[in-house]
């Protein structure tokens, strides 16, 4: 934007080429030589310094019309009006924050992954839990099955039998029944504790609960991101809002230069070519005030979206980003100390790692051989006298299955993943410090920038100051006077730019360190 803005204006002086500007001024200098052509075409033309003469059919007339002063030039630009909000609100860089911290979905977005994560808590410790298990069956049988020993009647006792042993015999399996009747009923109540499993799930849950810290420094890690992304939305409106400004102002002394040629071009001290030049450079001044609006406008809705806002409010900031009073006295060892102190991703490595130890610890357990303790409770309808109606035991299930190295595998990856988190910490670390020098390097330049950018913005007003004074007393062309608009409107730019690429840096600082409050800084979050 700022360096359409610089080009706009240079290019005024370069608009006019030697034989247009020539021939205008030719035509220009002498208000009462202006020609008009006659209604034939065979008419001869001539021009005087205050009259004209044409020709009628059958007699010569000489027609004389005096000019009194030259005609006006203006011109009159036509733009869109900006569409104003009625609802205007203050906003303050604080209150900006607090929005972004409860409306911005990137937020919404990580608390739902600290509840997945503490959903998946809640799971795992539940498998550790005794496995239940019932059953139920109810069977139909084509007949009952009758208790039959599959002695024949014809056959007769031994002889050795005496009549009580026959008489025992025959009321002991006289009342036996039904080995199965025709309905029978079963239920089972089955209890099993993994011990194999439970100390692996141990180690499991530990894990999850890693997770969830995980999780949490990553919403903190999401924080300080909306909030350095929210400060830099702001300084962006605080920006575009200057660089409004100078434009209004341009657009302004433009106008009231062009006022003031008006004036003399009517006394005919002035040519026409200068009132065009104005003219132009005008009507560019005013294309780079709308363009300057809707820089306001998209900066200003960037800023809604990091509060999590789409309405059509319109909010007028409160803060003022003044020039810094001083360089911010930080060293880099200072700033390295901070940024260890402060930013999470260390943090979280160290975490993640933590939680990939406890996994191989869970994945070494389950190489063992699975052992079980089971207890069961039986009920019995209609399977006889035989089958007893309630039975349980209590017992210890022992088994191996080998799966070809597939659980090795499994702890091959895990270790594998280990040092690739240790490789990622070396270079994570290597690239925060290399990002605060970076930082800091770059708020010492812009500081040196706004003392430079001052110097030139002091010599282009006084620059301005003189051509204004040799144009009103008609020593100096409109060109003299744009070329010096022209280059005190880019020194206020450039110190804009200065000074808000500081606050751009001291902001990209502390985020670099990871803290929000710096002594000597005039930012806060």
């Amino acid at each position: 934007m700022r360096n359409k803005f610089i080009v706009f204006l240079f290019a005024v002086v370069y608009m006019s080429s030697g034989t247009a500007h020539a021939q205008t001024i030719k035509n220009t200098e002498k208000p009462s030589g202006n020609i008009k052509k006659s209604d034939k075409s065979g008419d001869e033309k001539s021009s005087g310094s205050d009259s004209l003469s044409t020709r009628e059919t059958g007699h010569e007339k000489s027609v004389i019309k005096k000019v009194s002063e030259p005609e006006v030039v203006s011109r009159k630009y036509e733009t869109f009006k900006t569409i104003k909000s009625a609802v205007v609100k203050t906003l303050s860089l604080r209150e900006s924050l607090k929005k972004s911290m409860i409306n911005n979905p990137e937020i919404k977005i990580e608390d739902l992954k600290i509840s997945e994560s503490r959903l998946r808590l809640k799971g795992e410790k539940r498998n550790i839990l005794p496995k239940l298990k019932l059953e139920a069956t109810f069977l139909r049988w084509d007949s009952p099955l009758k208790f039959d020993l599959g002695t024949s009647s014809d056959i007769a006792p031994p002889e050795d039998c005496p009549i009580g042993c026959l008489t025992f015999l025959s009321g002991m399996f006289s009342n036996m029944g039904n080995l199965r009747e025709l309905y029978t009923q079963s239920y089972k109540v089955t209890v099993a504790q993994p011990i194999t499993g439970a100390f692996a799930l141990l180690n499991v849950i530990k894990a999850r609960k890693v997770d969830v810290d995980v999780k949490e420094i990553e919403k903190e890690l999401k924080e300080l991101s909306i909030k350095f992304k929210t400060v830099n939305a702001y300084i962006q409106v605080l920006q575009a809002e200057e660089y409004r400004d100078i434009s209004l102002k341009s657009e302004k002394l433009l106008k009231a230069h062009l006022a003031r040629a008006q004036k003399f071009y009517k006394s005919g001290l002035l040519a026409k070519s200068e009132i065009l030049r104005l003219n132009t450079a005008l009507g560019k001044a005013i294309h780079q005030r709308i363009e300057s609006e809707a820089g306001v406008t998209i900066t200003m809705d960037l800023l809604k979206m990091q509060m999590g806002e789409s309405n059509s409010v319109t909010y007028r900031l409160t803060e003022k980003l003044s020039r810094p009073s001083g360089l911010l006295n930080l060293s880099l060892d200072q700033a390295y100390r901070i940024m260890e102190k402060n930013r999470k991703e260390i943090a979280s490595l160290n975490k993640k790692k933590e939680m990939l130890k406890l996994s191989y610890k869970a994945s070494s357990t389950m190489l063992l051989p699975s052992a079980n303790v089971i207890l069961q409770y039986e009920h019995n309808e209609g399977l006889g006298t035989l089958q007893p109606a309630n039975s349980w035991f209590v017992g210890l299930n022992v088994s191996f299955q080998w799966e070809w190295n597939k659980k090795h595998i499994e702890t091959d990856v895990i270790q594998a993943q280990m040092l690739q988190l240790e490789a990622a910490k070396r270079q994570i670390t290597l690239a925060l410090r290399l990002n605060v020098k970076t930082k800091l390097s770059q708020l010492r330049t812009s500081w040196n920038k706004i003392s430079i950018a001052e110097t030139a913005l002091s010599e282009a007003k006084e620059a301005l100051r003189l051509e204004q004074l040799q144009f009103t007393v008609k020593t100096k062309t409109a060109i003299s006077l744009l070329d010096a608009q022209t280059r005190y409107d880019g020194a206020r730019v450039n110190l804009i730019n200065s000074i808000y690429e500081y606050y751009k840096n001291l902001a990209g600082l502390m985020y670099a360190m990871g803290t929000g409050s710096v002594r000597g800084s005039m930012i806060k979050w």
